[in-house]
């Protein structure tokens, strides 16, 4: 049994013990104070220096409301300038602002929107304005804010230059754009409204009147379109140099009864378009003295790929720079890209074989394998001849020899179609043996999947040296748009009850499709 002097030990000890332990909580708590006040301290200057932060604000702002009144307004602020630049401060656009802080004369921006062009608009309003370009190509300006600025012609003296090229401005916005430019005292030197596709015949008259009274202009750039060809390049011809001109991709002026008296003004207009075009003068009423005019638009403007005569009274029915191939040019004869081809003669100069040999009757007749129009191939087997005869129009064979179910296959190229309707085939062989009997016409679109457009048995069509017959052909309607290749499989014996395909000419009718 412990004695009481020991348990009075015992006691001591755990006291003690519990006395360091309250000291040590002591010295936490105060730590956990020190840490508290000094991230209250932080906060106070965290406070302080937002409010310095504030305050750099606001007098960086005061001073450039100073720098704006200073350099670009001299004298009075009217209440409507003060609310103008309050809106660009709510919704503030780059170079707007860039121009009004720095004093200068120019003011660009593609991103500008109605807010801004309305704060804009009462800038350029107020007196003393001293903005002297306004470069605003490629916003999404719209009808409704190319009148507000249009409106401010009246009431601005110092502009030079508006630049509203691709801007959506609509014929409107144009026509309120030329009705204040003859009001305005401004210099104006330079108005650009090209690629808004605005070019009416009611727009270009009110350019017009517009440039007669105000000859300080000295460049103009504005579209185009089929009803203004005639008063464009009337306008065009007696001031060439005053133009730039942007066009569509085709420009579609057929049909318009332009005659030989009109083609030197037509001839100025296109000599001074910018953006790569295909024109489209079919059925006119121009002779070779006006196809000869247009020739030099060729020779001199490189952005002018093609100029299509067909319909005219000249000979040529495309206009193009020699070699030139391109497939674009033939948008130019045939802008829906599809052109249908009536069968009339076995081979007759109607087909689309032909059609492609003259390179869409734009020149001589060449093999349309041999100029690459073309890809002509066959199933495994010696071929005797060149393939180009089995496209060719002269009395020249292409043969396969012991081979069952032979055949050869002609290819149009990738962007190309063809959607069958009657097809013609020339035996090749000029003593008249080995003739087919027995065959498929067979379509495709990549090569893989055939299928079977007509089929002959027994069919004695080509009897005879050189022999031609031309077969009718149902459509399907499950491939409107046709096949890219086309092949003449055998399928049985030929007419001397042998495995020989020989064949000597191949053409097709019905509707070509083209990229």
């Amino acid at each position: 049994m412990a004695r009481p002097a020991e348990k009075m030990a015992q006691l001591e000890a755990a006291l003690e013990k519990k006395d360091q332990e309250v000291k040590v909580l002591q010295l936490t708590c105060r730590r956990l104070e020190d840490e508290i006040q000094q991230l209250r301290g932080k906060v106070d200057e965290g406070f302080e220096s937002s409010d310095a932060k504030l305050e750099t604000a606001k007098r960086s702002l005061e001073d450039r409301m100073n720098v704006i009144e200073g350099a670009s307004w001299s004298g009075r602020l009217t209440s409507k300038f003060l609310t103008a630049c309050e809106r660009l401060k709510s919704t503030p656009d780059v170079g707007i602002l860039f121009a009004l802080t720095t004093g200068s004369k120019t003011i660009s921006s593609d991103t500008i929107n109605e807010l801004q062009c309305v704060a804009l608009s009462e800038i350029l309003r107020t007196q003393d304005c001293r903005i002297e370009v306004v470069e605003l190509a490629h916003s999404d300006l719209g009808v409704r804010s190319t009148v507000m600025l249009s409106q401010t012609l009246a009431m601005n003296a110092n502009l030079r230059t508006i630049n509203l090229a691709s801007c959506n401005i609509g014929a409107a916005g144009a026509l309120a754009l030329w009705h204040y430019i003859k009001a305005t005292k401004a210099p104006l030197e330079v108005v650009d409204i090209r690629d808004n596709n605005v070019g009416l015949g009611r727009v270009v008259e009110g350019m017009e009147q517009a440039l007669l009274q105000k000859p300080s202009i000295r460049a103009v750039g504005f579209d185009f379109s089929r009803d203004a060809l005639i008063e464009a390049s009337r306008l065009v011809a007696e001031d060439p140099e005053r133009y730039h001109l942007h066009s569509p991709s085709l420009l579609d002026v057929s049909g318009c009864n332009i005659t030989d008296q009109d083609a030197p003004a037509v001839v100025s207009l296109l000599l001074r378009i910018s953006v790569t075009s295909s024109i489209n003068l079919c059925n006119n009423e121009l002779t070779d003295y006006g196809a000869d005019l247009l020739m030099t638009v060729l020779d001199a403007n490189d952005c002018i790929e093609a100029i299509a005569t067909a319909g005219n009274h000249c000979q040529a029915a495309i206009l193009v720079r020699e070699n030139d191939t391109r497939l674009n040019v033939w948008a130019c004869l045939y802008p829906s890209h599809t052109v249908h081809f009536e069968y009339q003669t076995d081979f007759d100069d109607a087909g689309i074989m032909y059609f492609l040999g003259t390179h869409g009757r734009t020149r001589p007749y060449q093999n349309p394998c041999k100029s690459g129009q073309v890809l002509v191939s066959s199933s495994e087997g010696k071929v005797k001849q060149q393939y180009a005869a089995v496209v060719g129009r002269e009395r020249q064979g292409c043969a396969i020899y012991y081979k069952q179910h032979t055949w050869f296959c002609i290819d149009f190229g990738s962007g190309r179609s063809v959607a069958p309707s009657a097809y013609t085939l020339r035996h090749g062989r000029e003593d008249g043996t080995d003739a087919l009997r027995n065959w498929e016409l067979q379509g495709s679109t990549d090569g893989k999947a055939w299928t079977t457009i007509k089929t002959h048995e027994a069919d004695p069509g080509l009897t005879g040296a050189w022999s031609t017959c031309t077969w009718l052909l149902d459509a399907n309607p499950s491939v409107p748009k046709g096949y890219q290749m086309l092949r003449v499989r055998k399928t049985g014996l030929n007419s001397s009850g042998k495995e020989h395909m020989h064949l000597g000419g191949f053409e097709v009718y019905g509707d070509f499709f083209f990229e």
